[in-house]
């Protein structure tokens, strides 16, 4: 079980300019040993697809086994299997030979991803997205818990399975569903997964829909509570002004490029358009300074800052952990990445209780 409050690095393993994609691997797979020198908890492995030059995790189960073979205690967070993009049952198996590799640490991030491209150049019909996230978890929790099985479903059927290997973990790895919509907290809740979240805009919605994540696992008769898990932007400065100035580049790239992705796109219909365009319109803006004020999860500041803005968002959206962006784009090199895991771990941890 990870503590609460428990803390780690979101990374999309950045494609960094002027070098090789085997040297920014293995510079991201050094911020992963320095994470683990730093008493961090996980690292948080991204899956992004259609973009060379700029990130590279489009097969993050290998890059998650990389992971674990150069640490020994720090969790493997997938943030997030992409799951109507890949046959069910190979993710089963790739996910439980990591979870064997890490001897027991992978945490599995369950999401759908709003890239339409990668839909399009998987043949995927992105409109299917939630209903192929559904059922895939099934299959695949029925992977790791039965030795045999039949799946006959709207999407997937598959007579007389047997996978190997199982998990490590029993009755398998900890399932984190990516919320965004109001759907989907009510899906994670009623199922029993825990939850990842970015939180953008009003507050007060964000808490509403994790009240609602509650009652729905409440409601299941699911014992405990579930884990919410907030992703947020930091950089860390010695001033407030330096901070926000030195995180500009990257902030600005990344937001761009969200804006895009989370915009209208050419194979969705009409109505599905429009609820993006709105969407979108969220952070379509060129005023950085002003985004950066106005959008919760962008986290600037001196470590005094920044730790009281975590402690606040842990007190008001009830997180119990934290997915820190401390790279942001492809900008930072892994020395400016590993000085902010450093600041973070020796002046902002300390302050949150």
């Amino acid at each position: 079980m990870l503590p609460d409050p428990h803390f780690g690095w979101f990374s999309r393993v950045p494609s960094r300019p002027g070098i090789s994609e085997a040297e920014s691997l293995e510079e991201f797979l050094q911020s992963v040993e320095y994470l683990e020198a730093q008493g961090f908890d996980a690292v948080w492995i991204g899956e992004e697809h259609n973009e060379p030059g700029v990130f590279i995790s489009g097969a993050n189960f290998t890059l998650a086994a990389a992971a674990a073979a150069r640490t020994t205690r720090l969790k493997i967070g997938m943030a997030i299997v992409a799951i109507p993009l890949t046959h069910p049952l190979r993710i089963a198996e790739a996910s439980a030979s990591v979870d064997q590799i890490s001897n027991g640490r992978l945490i599995f991030g369950a999401g759908r991803s709003s890239k339409v491209d990668a839909y399009v150049m998987s043949d995927v019909d992105y409109g299917e997205s939630r209903d192929r996230q559904v059922e895939g978890l099934e299959v695949i929790r029925k992977a790791w818990t039965e030795d045999e099985f039949t799946h006959n479903g709207q999407y997937y059927s598959y007579p007389n399975v047997k996978i190997a290997p199982k998990p490590a973990q029993s009755p398998h790895p900890p399932i984190y569903y990516a919320a965004g919509s109001p759907a989907s907290y009510e899906i994670a809740g009623r199922n029993g997964y825990h939850i990842f979240i970015m939180p953008r805009g009003d507050r007060s919605v964000v808490r509403q829909r994790v009240e609602s994540y509650h009652q729905a696992w409440q409601d299941a008769g699911h014992t405990g509570k579930g884990d919410v898990v907030g992703a947020f932007l930091v950089h860390i400065a010695d001033t407030h002004e330096q901070a926000v100035a030195e995180a500009r580049e990257s902030t600005m790239n990344l937001w761009t490029r969200q804006h895009k992705i989370a915009g209208p796109h050419p194979a969705l219909d009409a109505e599905s358009n429009a609820q993006r365009e709105n969407s979108a319109s969220l952070m379509k803006s060129d005023d950085y300074e002003q985004l950066v004020e106005s959008d919760v999860i962008a986290n600037f500041g001196t470590p005094e800052e920044v730790a009281e803005n975590i402690q606040t968002l842990r007190d008001d959206l009830g997180l119990s952990g934290f997915q820190l962006d401390l790279g942001i784009y492809n900008v930072f090199s892994p020395e400016q990445v590993q000085e902010q895991m450093q600041r973070f771990a020796e002046q902002v941890r300390p302050q949150i209780t």
